[in-house]
């Protein structure tokens, strides 16, 4: 059922996705996952409580920046509660500042791309093919690598 499934869902993908990716592939080793992200929140504290990481924000797999941004927050959490001589609430109020904006904007970018690989349209997929035959990647990677780097000390 699997199989038939998968083959029915990239049916209008090349012929050799079904061939090899999933009819040469044991059923043993097909595995259903659902993923999930949700809507940014405005507070990542309260009290005594802090959300960092996909508890904060959790962007979907197809982003490939849950980990990244988790290790982020521990960074800038670290530096916010040496910066703010002992007054916690104000440390966690400025890490939720610098964090926000970023991982609200990674969420976004992620249900993009998602909804970009997965769609079934012709006329859409028939577009986005078109648009990315006449990317420049070099500029894309590097508008890439200086977005995840705002907030970091690296610089390009």
């Amino acid at each position: 059922m699997p199989k038939n499934e998968l083959n029915n869902r990239f049916k209008h993908w090349p012929q050799p996705i079904a061939t090899i990716i999933i009819n040469k592939t044991p059923i043993s080793s097909i595995n259903k996952i659902y993923v999930h992200d949700h809507n940014p929140i405005k507070f990542w504290s309260k009290n005594n409580v802090l959300l960092i990481g996909d508890a904060a924000h959790a962007p979907l797999p197809t982003s490939g920046q849950g980990a990244c941004q988790a290790l982020e927050d521990a960074w800038h959490l670290a530096n916010c509660l040496m910066e703010s001589d002992g007054e916690i609430n104000q440390a966690l109020s400025h890490f939720n500042k610098l964090r926000s904006a970023k991982t609200t904007g990674i969420i976004m970018g992620g249900r993009q791309l998602a909804k970009s690989i997965f769609n079934n349209d012709p006329i859409y997929c028939q577009q986005r093919n078109l648009a990315s035959i006449n990317t420049d990647f070099q500029s894309a990677v590097m508008g890439m690598a200086k977005g995840w780097a705002n907030g970091l000390p690296i610089s390009f």
